[in-house]
C-alpha cells in the first residue's frame, strides 16, 4: 500500500487493494493524541495508534490462495517494521530465498489481494478523522467475543476517492479490537444497492423484462491472531461475483456466478518488538 490510499491498481494480469487510509500516518507519530474519525468511539482512535508504533515489528507467513479458472497457492513472508522517520517499511520475501530478496506479489498472477490487511484500523485515526461516518448499529458475538456492529460509509458523498468505504466492523466491546470488518468500495457498493433494487422489483412483479449484470466484490478481514492483547489479521477473502438477472419475463429471480476468490491466511507470527499486555490495554479502553 504505497501512498495512494484504499485503491485498486492494475498491475500485470491482476489488480491490487492497496493501502487503506495510508496517507500521513509517518507524520503521527504514536505518543500523539489523535481524535477519532467522525463519529466514532474514542476508544478506537488508541487501537489505530499501536499499528502506528515503533515499538511494534513482526513477520508472518502469507498464504495467498486465489480460485477461478483454476486453484493456484502462493506463500510469502511478510515482515511488518514501523520507523517513527520513515515510517512503514514492510515488505514480503518468499520463504524458500535465503537471500531475503523483496518479492511484489502483485507480478504475480493473482487477480486481487489486500496489501496491508491491518490498515483497516486506520479509519479511526487522526489523519483519516471526517472522511467517514460512524453508526452503531447492534451488537453480536464474532470470534467468541461480544462485539459492537459498527456501520461506516463515506462522511461526503461528493469528496468519494481511493480511501472511501462502505462496510460494517465488529469491535470487541471489552477491549475496543477490532475483531472483523465487512467492506465494499463506492463502486461495488452502488452496484449492491441497485442490484437489491432490482431483485425486489422483480419480486415485486414477479417477473423481469430487462437481463442485467452486475459484478459486486466485497472484501473481508478477520483478525483472529492475539498478542498481548492486541489483535492481528489471521484471513482475509476477496470475492467477485457476477449477478445476472435473466429478464425477457422469466420467473428466476437471478443467478449467480464467481468470478474469482481470494484467501489471504496469515500465520506463524513471530514478534521481534511489541508492547506490554498493560500497554495495550492502556491504547484499548472498553468501548464507549
Amino acid at each position: 500500500m504505497n501512498g495512494c490510499g484504499a485503491c485498486v491498481k492494475r498491475v500485470g494480469a491482476g489488480f491490487i487493494l492497496t493501502a487503506i487510509l495510508h496517507v500521513a500516518h509517518a507524520q503521527v507519530p504514536p505518543s500523539a493524541g489523535p481524535a477519532p474519525g467522525a463519529g466514532a468511539p474514542q476508544c478506537l482512535a488508541g487501537v489505530a495508534r499501536l499499528y502506528r508504533d515503533s515499538a511494534l515489528s513482526f513477520s508472518c507467513r502469507e498464504e495467498i490462495t486465489t480460485r477461478s479458472i483454476r486453484k493456484k497457492d502462493y506463500a510469502f513472508r511478510y515482515v511488518y517494521v514501523f520507523d517513527d522517520r520513515r515510517g512503514f517499511m514492510d515488505h514480503r520475501t518468499r520463504p524458500w530465498d535465503r537471500k531475503g530478496r523483496e518479492v511484489d506479489p502483485g507480478k504475480y498472477p493473482i487477480p486481487q489481494f489486500l496489501r496491508q490487511a491491518y490498515s483497516w484500523a486506520f479509519l479511526f485515526d487522526a489523519a483519516a478523522a471526517g472522511q467517514h461516518r460512524f453508526e452503531r448499529t447492534g451488537e453480536a458475538e464474532v470470534l467468541g467475543r461480544p462485539a459492537v456492529r459498527l456501520r461506516f460509509e463515506p462522511a461526503d458523498e461528493a469528496a468519494i476517492g481511493s480511501q472511501s468505504w462502505f462496510g460494517t466492523a465488529w469491535i470487541d466491546r471489552e477491549t475496543c479490537q477490532i475483531l472483523k470488518v465487512e467492506a465494499q468500495k463506492p463502486e461495488h457498493h452502488a452496484r449492491q444497492m441497485e442490484f437489491e433494487a432490482e431483485v425486489s422489483l422483480a419480486a415485486a412483479y414477479r417477473e423481469s423484462n430487462s437481463r442485467r449484470i452486475f459484478l459486486i466484490e466485497r472484501v473481508t478481514t478477520e483478525f483472529t491472531v492475539v498478542k498481548n492483547g492486541m489483535r492481528f489479521p489471521g484471513r482475509v477473502e476477496i470475492d467477485l461475483t457476477r449477478y445476472v438477472i435473466p429478464g425477457e419475463g422469466r420467473t428466476q429471480a437471478f443467478r449467480t456466478e464467481h468470478i474469482y476468490n481470494v484467501e489471504q491466511v496469515y500465520s506463524d507470527y513471530q514478534f521481534f518488538s511489541v508492547r506490554t499486555a498493560e500497554e495495550i490495554r492502556a491504547f484499548g479502553k472498553p468501548f464507549d
